[in-house]
């Protein structure tokens, strides 16, 4: 791997983890605010937006950490098959599961990209209490789905990489 390619992935991979800090500081919020407002109803004073906010933040929380999760095989899978199959076979497997990954998560980026956008242009707000633009939140989509795309282009690299290492007398 050249040293360009090695940077690029080093940058990456510290998007993913700043991806997951911040889902983790949204969860830190999140309970902070819901403990809050648990104490403050007590004493008839609660805290009107913690449940529209952590609604959102929940999204934020599932969305940003999907490519790490991804990239250490920490997502949910179906591995019935692909644990009954030579191993060149489950990278072959991969790379085709990964290939889908990439067209799918394609998809969603670019169709989340344009609702995106005509929900910012046309000026689409929530029917709420704070009244939220949806761009603000529905930005995340095209985010999320552009990090998983570019892990699935990641995973069908290094299973190529990996069944290339193979020699052919052991395929």
């Amino acid at each position: 791997m050249t040293e360009i390619a090695s940077k690029i992935r080093a940058n990456f991979d510290r998007v993913l983890n700043t991806a997951v800090t911040i889902a983790s500081a949204l969860l830190a919020f999140a309970m902070l605010t819901v403990g809050i407002d648990v104490i403050l109803r007590m004493f008839g004073w609660p805290i009107r937006w913690q449940i529209e906010i952590n609604q959102i933040l929940l999204f934020f929380m599932v969305m940003l950490p999907a490519a790490k999760l991804m990239r250490e095989g920490k997502h949910v899978r179906m591995d019935l098959l692909p644990l009954r199959l030579k191993p060149n076979y489950q990278l072959l497997l991969g790379i085709f599961n990964a290939f889908l990954g990439v067209v799918i998560c394609g998809i969603i980026f670019w169709y989340g990209v344009q609702t995106t956008w005509n929900h910012w242009r046309g000026g689409i707000y929530q029917p709420s209490f704070l009244n939220i633009p949806n761009a603000t939140v529905l930005w995340i989509i095209p985010v999320a789905y552009l990090l998983l795309l570019i892990q699935c282009l990641r995973k069908i690299h290094q299973s190529i990489t990996t069944l290339k290492s193979v020699p052919l007398s052991q395929r």
